[in-house]
């Protein structure tokens, strides 16, 4: 299995993916549905980075908080307001970063060496997660960042293999998988 290889852009671009947003590209879409679909109040933002899906949900009047391994990320989250640390998703746990009522991994799933370590963790903090990652449509991933990449029945039996068992399936995302898992 490829290794994990170091999120730069936030170093190299600053807030990538405001930036993207700005412009109505990048994961413009992916942003505006995961604010338009997440119900729940108190959210985790895993690998979050410069926190514009945290922002988005912020400004629906949710509270928000941003975690990441990249300490660019995080001071950029911080300079768009948000509540945000640095931690490893492999790390969260109720004594590092509190409990939510969903936590959200977009586009971040397909970047981490030991997904299943992750939803795991996470499990620990909440019983809802929302998870966006690229539809795998090769062999190995085309994208230097990724390690793994999923077909959604690949995704779903991997997450029931880690104890979660899908809740909802966003009924419009042709390029992505957008699911919502539920802890059993």
């Amino acid at each position: 299995m490829k290794a994990e290889i170091e999120y730069d852009r936030y170093k190299k671009s600053g807030d990538i993916h405001w930036q993207w947003y700005e412009k109505k590209t990048g994961n413009y879409g992916t942003a505006n549905k995961i604010r338009d679909w997440v119900q729940e109040r108190r959210i985790l933002d895993v690998g979050g980075g410069d926190g514009l899906v945290a922002s988005l949900l912020k400004e629906q009047g949710k509270y928000v908080k941003v975690i990441d391994v990249s300490k660019h990320g995080v001071m950029w989250a911080r300079k768009h307001g948000l509540l945000a640390q640095v931690c490893s998703a492999y790390d969260v746990s109720p004594e590092k970063v509190g409990t939510f009522d969903a936590a959200i991994l977009i586009d971040v799933i397909e970047h981490l060496q030991y997904p299943e370590k992750a939803v795991k963790a996470i499990a620990t903090v909440t019983n809802r997660l929302y998870i966006t990652t690229p539809i795998r449509r090769h062999d190995t991933p085309r994208n230097k960042y990724h390690v793994r990449e999923f077909k959604g029945d690949e995704l779903v039996a991997f997450m029931k293999d880690n104890g979660w068992n899908v809740a909802m399936i966003h009924p419009n995302a042709p390029r992505k998988l957008i699911y919502k898992f539920k802890w059993t």
